[in-house]
């Protein structure tokens, strides 16, 4: 009779760990095995907004993000030529101009390569029990930050600024620490981008309400 040995692969956590680094942990592990490996967490760590990246789903991005490039590139070459056409000067240029925006834009993406981020809420009650506690694949990493105690406001305000919370915000109480939106901003197209990677965007009528709230982080 011979047992047969469990399998171990090694999987990487960096951050505000105790032992960051390559932890050893048995096949079939989760999320919270990879933590309990490297001793848990510190006090000044953000779990919250920790980064879980999947080589899987990097690959997948990836693809989809190659596709949009392309998918984008036909559109406005097709859009040129099709106010090219018409034969009227004015169109033809305003559209050139467009299309070598669009260029721009596409190049300066083609440069950013996918995470492969899959957005994880660690601060679910519960967590371990629960479906986002996900088993471990080969080449799954855990990057764990420092807490941090401040909420910045960008975009088209008088005054792009970060700043202390103790406790929460609310998004016009934000705005109005930016000293307001310009005359050039649309409302509608306000968004929040929480720490665990989320982005949450609505009309204007919910994220301005005094029910939507900004955290630290």
């Amino acid at each position: 009779f011979r047992a047969s040995q469990q399998s171990h692969e090694r999987w990487k956590i960096s951050g505000r760990v105790p032992f960051p680094g390559k932890c050893i942990v048995p096949d079939g592990a989760q999320i919270s095995d990879l933590i309990t490996a490297a001793g848990g967490i510190l006090d000044d760590a953000d779990l919250r907004a920790s980064i879980f990246t999947r080589e899987s789903t990097r690959r997948m991005q990836q693809t989809r993000l190659d596709h949009l490039v392309e998918r984008t590139r036909r559109l406005a070459e097709a859009a040129l030529e099709r106010l090219v056409q018409t034969g009227r000067p004015k169109e033809g240029l305003a559209a050139k101009i467009a299309v070598a925006q669009t260029q721009d834009m596409l190049e300066r993406t083609t440069f950013k390569q996918a995470q492969g981020r899959i957005v994880v809420p660690f601060n679910s009650p519960d967590f371990p029990n629960t479906n986002y506690n996900l088993t471990l694949q080969s080449g799954d990493t855990l990057a764990i930050p420092r807490r941090h105690s401040t909420v910045s406001v960008s975009g088209d305000v008088f005054r792009p600024v970060t700043f202390v919370v103790d406790d929460r915000v609310t998004v016009d109480e934000a705005l109005r620490k930016g000293g307001g939106i310009t005359e050039m901003a649309d409302k509608d197209l306000i968004y929040v981008i929480r720490a665990n990677g989320e982005i949450e965007r609505a009309h204007s009528k919910r994220l301005l309400s005094k029910n939507t709230y900004l955290y630290a982080g």
